[in-house]
C-alpha cells in the first residue's frame, strides 16, 4: 500500500511542477491538452482539453482515446501514451518539446517551454 502511494505522490508531483510553470509562464488564455487534467488545470489556472473525454466534450470525437490527428491546444503535458506518438508527429498543432522525468510537454509556435532545471526547482519546492 505504501509502495503504491509513493507513486501517486511522485506522479502528481510531477504533474504539478509542470503546472506551476504554466500558471508561471504561459500565456492566460493557453489551453492544456492533457490526461491529467485536475492537477494541470487546478494549479496551472489554465482551461484544459481533456483528451481522455471525461470533461471535454470534443474529445468525444476522438472516442475518448486521445489518439487525435489534431489537437486544438496551445500546450500538451502526458506520459508516454500510446497517442503521443501521433499527437507528436502533427506539427500542425506544436514544433517544440521537452522530456522531464516520465512527463512530455508540447510547447505550439512561439511559446516558451520549460527547461529541465526549472522543472526540477518546482517539484522540489
Amino acid at each position: 500500500m505504501r509502495v503504491a502511494y509513493k507513486k501517486i505522490v511522485e506522479r502528481e508531483r510531477v504533474y504539478a511542477a509542470a503546472a506551476f510553470w504554466l500558471r508561471a509562464n504561459a500565456p492566460e488564455d493557453s489551453v492544456v491538452a492533457g490526461h491529467e487534467i485536475g492537477v494541470i488545470g487546478f494549479f496551472s489556472q489554465r482551461k484544459v482539453l481533456d483528451l481522455f473525454g471525461l470533461v471535454s466534450v470534443e474529445s468525444w470525437q476522438w472516442g475518448g482515446s486521445g489518439t487525435v490527428d489534431e489537437v486544438r491546444s496551445d500546450y500538451i503535458v502526458m506520459k508516454e501514451y500510446p497517442s503521443l506518438k501521433a499527437i507528436k508527429e502533427n506539427t500542425a498543432h506544436t514544433h517544440a518539446w521537452i522530456k522531464w522525468r516520465d512527463l512530455w510537454i508540447g510547447a505550439g509556435n512561439g511559446l516558451p517551454l520549460p527547461t529541465a532545471d526549472q522543472l526540477e526547482n518546482l517539484y522540489f519546492r
